[in-house]
């Protein structure tokens, strides 16, 4: 452990059967240094006033306050909690809803919430900035977050595969 938070997918594996542990290693890693440090760097560059997916204004109501979302979610893939590109600036709102769900799923409760928003806004004649569209975000667009999203499963599954022959060596 360094500063209270687990280094390296070995110990993480260890762990992930046990849903207890899963909870303790997110609550020490969001109390780290480390986090604190990068999610205010997120907070000061990517955030343009309005979530990534929805688009809401974020002001100081509960569901519309700002919230630094893992893309990969940290309790499956924590060897990206720390990669900036793996961050994302979203309404509370949108964060709680994607919760812990990756790929297809994630994008299709992001987009849900994104047309209810985009129709209550049409329906109240608002009009959207599009000052998100802006946004300095290295991953910028669909095919580099689906390209990232693949490296990391890649590097995932190559982790798991080294793990398990480290068992069979050492059982």
């Amino acid at each position: 452990m360094q500063n209270g938070v687990m280094n390296g997918t070995i110990e993480y594996i260890v762990i992930m059967n046990n849903l207890d542990d899963l909870d303790a290693f997110a609550k020490k890693f969001y109390k780290s240094p480390e986090w604190k440090a990068l999610r205010s760097i997120v907070l000061e560059t990517r955030n343009t006033g309005r979530c990534r997916n929805c688009q809401v204004q974020f002001s100081d109501k509960k569901w519309c306050e700002p919230v630094v979302d893992h893309i990969l979610p940290l309790k499956i893939f924590p060897e990206c909690r720390l990669e900036i590109n793996n961050l994302q600036v979203l309404c509370n709102g949108c964060n709680y809803a994607k919760a812990s769900s990756v790929d297809g799923e994630a994008q299709s409760i992001l987009q849900k919430r994104k047309n209810n928003r985009l129709k209550k806004m049409k329906y109240l004649g608002e009009n959207l900035e599009v000052s998100y569209l802006n946004s300095p975000v290295t991953l910028s667009t669909d095919k580099e977050v689906k390209a990232f999203v693949k490296a990391a499963k890649r590097k995932r599954r190559e982790e798991e595969k080294n793990l398990l022959q480290l068992n069979t060596y050492t059982a």
